[in-house]
């Protein structure tokens, strides 16, 4: 329980690394914030993650919008009071 009482907004993270990470923060008792641009994968994720962390939350997110980013964090802030952890995990194509 490394992790206990911190909050750890993850990007990218209905899949791969993301996930594994967003899991693994979960397990070491961080409250976990998922984002992501593909909304089915991201729900169906984010319902595995509340199993395991019924405090987790899941949005959906483009990281390549600033105004997103605004939101997500406003978001985060408003529900948690805080964010100690970021792992930017999105991958963005030019």
């Amino acid at each position: 329980m490394r992790l206990q009482g911190k909050v750890a907004l993850i990007t990218g993270a209905a899949g791969g690394q993301g996930k594994e990470e967003a899991f693994l923060f979960a397990k070491e008792g961080a409250c976990v914030v998922i984002t992501d641009i593909q909304e089915e994968l991201l729900e169906q994720t984010g319902k595995e993650l509340l199993q395991v962390s019924p405090q987790a939350s899941y949005f959906q997110h483009d990281v390549t919008s600033k105004a997103q980013w605004e939101s997500i964090v406003s978001q985060v802030v408003e529900k948690y009071g805080k964010i100690d952890i970021l792992v930017n995990n999105a991958g963005v194509s030019p």
